[in-house]
């Protein structure tokens, strides 16, 4: 919602001023709509304006529209801006009216969160273009962030669950979980890492209006209207918090002397009576409460004083300062000629700002945006030069971090996608001019997924950064290696004689490194590349199609058993084609209903009685027919579309399974596979709960399937998580057991009801030895924990007398029943119920089983 409205006041200039105040963000600001707009910035503003005689039109919209308007030219004045170095660049700041402590607020005993350094993980919430949301994004934060209009929404989403924290300003957050009666939500005593100066703010360069503003501000003060809207909107928290007014108004002097103009003299028109001198002194006193470093010179540039954080930012000290002309003080400019501009504008204007960069004392070069103003007393003589410094040296190495970034991956610091088309097309320039070769890698490391899901993120990381150095020590000089996705690397071979051979010797080179183990911490892992391979100029002209075409033939190479490397062909181009296909088809599978469950039952060996199923995820294709899982599922995981696919899979299996109970089928248990995205998703275990919450069943007949690698060394989460979906009382099973770690020590730290063994092990059972010991050996295991045992795949009768015979009283397999879909699943169901023998029922004879 956004809105506009005329202010009564009157100004000399008759000019009407565009004020932005952005909507709902109490106590500061109240209201969405100018017909409700209120709060303790809105009520200062607009006694300040008043004093000031400046016409205005009040707009109210969300922080991020007004600030955007702002920076466009559309609005003149922000009533409620937080001061930071990046806003200085295009806006101009009255003294800080209230300066707020960030904070961090969470649901109670729910989140984990105790700090900051808790963050990892977690989704958090921040008004977009809030300083909290540009804190956050400094502290690499951004992939984490849930961006909303205002506080209300914010506290909203936080409370509902769906969310695990809230980055606001304290005293913001206090008094919207207040209003919002969230009993639920809690404020930590561990402050965010940012801190509010906010302020009212007019563009850069208006430094007249800065000045106006500044003396209507200051007039707020003596009248008792600041104090009684201080009272009237932060009483409630006085006790609780800093009293920033006391300090504030001594504050606002030194805010006038830093703007060097009109406020200036409007501070000093109240003192005439007092000395220059004396003022000085008392500003050189409040200097020290300011970070920002400060030099006061007199008429004649020399120096008169400076504060405390100019001494400690430059090293000088006020005796090695004072009384030197500007031009003449050891605080040395780094570039004289560009300095000397600066000083003659100053002189031109009356007011310069712009970034510098000067000697510390210790000769170490500061990054720094100076503000310096020319003062002239009542009568129009110059009286001063005030000269600001800001550190911003910060802000330049983050600015150096964000073009590092974007041309260089931050885990590995190779070269990443963008950076190596550059090369590559320039590159493809030179080969061109010169008549040369040139080569170009797509290599994908074979089975890296499970070496995350097996030792966790953090190995999977140092591998990279072992495989990239490896990489790099592997190709020719000149030659550049990049990753290019998460297990993916392009490498570019220039000035090849013989483009085919060249290539080739160096595919075998760096296939002979990995084809050793890599040492990765204390571990060591083998890990084996796919290479696809094209070249310049038979494959393609340009950057984007060589690229292409070298990421066909690593599929090639990978279809051939992996470890290997291929040749681009014009062939691979439609398998390359199929690809894209399949997945732009399956991004749209969800929202348009093309997924369906099976059903499969689950069944006591000796009766054949019915006592669960496994929904299994089937696609059906318009086009393509009943697609396997095996041809999407890998797919859907690589994407990260598993996570929504496999939330529909579970609200759908439970609502089913609902209906079924509501209709008079046989209450029976669900079993619902997980993937590891699913399980590593921040808040799945409120994702599951709220599932069954909205669809009524009962936690006891859901049963969750997990495989060994999901959770196997990653017990740091893996636990806490799956005692979490014990307590809200469902079932955990472990499936496809005997194909991973088979860990009798890992498994007895999981709160497990049941492990299912892999079909790989009973499809040659009873007759081969090897998996007969191994099928033993794992229903020993698991009665040994207390845990049921169910074989997969079971289809002959052989088999489930021999499982029946070590132990095992369940199966599931196609000797009692294929997958169903749901309805001819229940038809079975009804028909077993009432004795009618369904083509799909099989039962072992209790004598064959003794």
């Amino acid at each position: 919602m956004t809105a506009t409205a005329n202010a009564l006041a009157q100004s000399p200039s008759g000019k009407t001023l565009i004020v932005g105040s952005e909507e709902d963000y109490p106590p500061f600001v109240v209201g969405r709509s100018i017909e409700t707009a209120g709060g303790f910035t809105v009520e200062l503003w607009q006694a300040a304006a008043k004093e000031s005689g400046l016409n205005y039109a009040l707009r109210v919209a969300p922080f991020h529209q007004i600030l955007e308007e702002f920076k466009a030219g559309k609005i003149d004045v922000l009533i409620n801006l937080a001061q930071s170095q990046e806003r200085r660049q295009f806006a101009e700041f009255t003294v800080p009216h209230v300066t707020v402590n960030g904070a961090i607020f969470v649901r109670k005993d729910d989140s984990g969160i105790q700090s900051e350094a808790d963050f990892s993980g977690k989704s958090i919430v921040v008004i977009k273009a809030d300083l909290a949301h540009e804190y956050a994004v400094t502290r690499g934060w951004q992939k984490q962030l849930v961006l909303v209009k205002t506080a209300a929404d914010g506290f909203k989403l936080l409370a509902s669950g769906k969310h695990d924290a809230v980055l606001i300003g304290k005293l913001a957050g206090m008094q919207t979980m207040q209003e919002l009666q969230l009993a639920n939500v809690t404020l930590l005593d561990a402050p965010a890492g940012f801190s509010q100066k906010f302020s009212f703010a007019v563009r850069a360069g208006e430094s007249e209006l800065l000045a106006r503003i500044n003396e209507g501000l200051a007039s707020t003060k003596p009248s008792g209207i600041y104090d009684a809207l201080y009272e009237k909107w932060f009483g409630l928290y006085e006790a609780k918090a800093v009293p920033f007014r006391n300090l504030l108004w001594y504050a606002i002097p030194l805010g006038l002397v830093l703007v060097g103009l009109a406020g200036f003299f409007f501070y000093k028109r109240r003192n005439e009576r007092k000395a220059v001198a004396a003022a000085l002194r008392l500003a050189s006193k409040v200097f020290e409460a300011t970070t920002d470093a400060i030099a006061l010179s007199d008429a004649d540039d020399r120096v008169v004083i400076i504060n405390a954080a100019f001494e400690k930012l430059t090293g000088f000290t006020a005796g090695e300062m004072v009384d030197l002309p500007w031009v003449e003080s050891p605080f040395r400019p780094v570039d004289p000629i560009e300095s000397a501009k600066r000083g003659e504008q100053l002189l031109r204007d009356g007011y310069v700002t712009g970034e510098v960069t000067r000697f510390r004392k210790d000769g170490k070069e500061l990054s720094l945006w100076i503000t310096a103003t020319r003062v002239y007393d009542k009568e129009g003589k110059l009286a001063n030069y005030v000269r600001v410094f800001s550190d911003i040296s910060a802000l330049k190495e983050s600015q150096r971090q964000l073009e590092q970034l974007a041309t260089h991956d931050a885990l590995t610091d190779l070269p990443n996608r963008n950076l190596f088309n550059d090369r590559l097309n320039q590159a493809i320039s030179h080969a061109q001019r010169t008549d040369s070769g040139l080569g170009v890698f797509f290599l994908d490391l074979d089975h890296f997924k499970y070496v995350n899901d097996g030792f966790g993120h953090d190995v999977g990381d140092a591998l990279l950064t072992t495989v990239a150095r490896e990489l790099q020590d592997h190709v020719r000089k000149g030659d550049t290696v990049a990753r290019v996705g998460g297990d993916e690397f392009a490498i570019l071979l220039t000035n090849l004689k013989n483009t085919a051979v060249d290539a080739a010797t160096i595919a075998r080179k760096v296939q002979e490194r990995f084809s050793r183990p890599l040492v990765v911490g204390e571990r060591e892992l083998t890990i084996t590349p796919s290479i696809g391979i094209s070249l310049y100029p038979g494959d393609g002209e340009n950057a984007a199609r060589l690229l292409t075409r070298a990421d066909a033939a690593m599929y090639l190479a990978k279809e051939k058993g992996r470890n290997g490397f291929a040749f681009y062909t014009s062939e691979m181009s439609n398998k390359a084609i199929e690809r894209v296909g399949l997945e732009a088809a399956l991004r749209r599978a969800l929202q348009l209903g093309q997924f369906e469950l099976h059903y499969q039952p689950q069944v006591l060996i000796a009766s054949g009685e019915l006592t669960g199923m496994e929904a299994l995820l089937r696609w059906r294709h318009p086009d393509m027919g009943l697609i396997p899982p095996v041809q999407f599922i890998p797919m859907a995981e690589e994407t990260g579309l598993i996570v929504a696919i496999g939330e529909w899979v579970l609200r759908t299996a439970c609502l089913q399974i609902r209906a079924w109970q509501e209709a008079g089928l046989p209450l029976l248990t669900v079993a619902v596979n997980l993937s590891a995205l699913q399980l590593r998703q921040a808040g799945f275990v409120a994702v599951v709960a709220q599932i069954l919450e909205e669809t009524g069943l009962e936690p006891r007949y859901l049963d969750l399937e997990i495989t060994e690698s999901m959770v196997m060394g990653k017990t740091e989460f893996a636990v806490p998580t799956l005692k979490d979906l014990k307590a809200l009382g469902i079932a955990l099973t472990i499936d496809d057991f005997g194909t991973g770690y088979s860990n009798l020590g890992y498994l007895k730290s999981f709160p497990l009801d049941q492990i299912k063994i892999d079909r790989s092990f009973v499809q040659d059972l009873p007759n081969s030895n090897d998996a007969a010991s191994i099928a033993r050996a794992i229903v020993s295991m698991g009665h040994s924990l207390g845990l049921r045992v169910i074989p997969e795949g079971v289809e002959t009768f052989a088999q489930a007398r021999f499982l029946a015979r070590i132990g095992c009283e369940h199966a599931q397999g196609f000797l009692y029943c294929k997958p169903l879909p749901a309805e001819e699943f229940a038809a079975w169901v009804t028909a077993r119920a009432t004795a009618i023998t369904g083509t799909c029922e099989r039962r072992v004879e209790p004598e064959a089983v003794t």
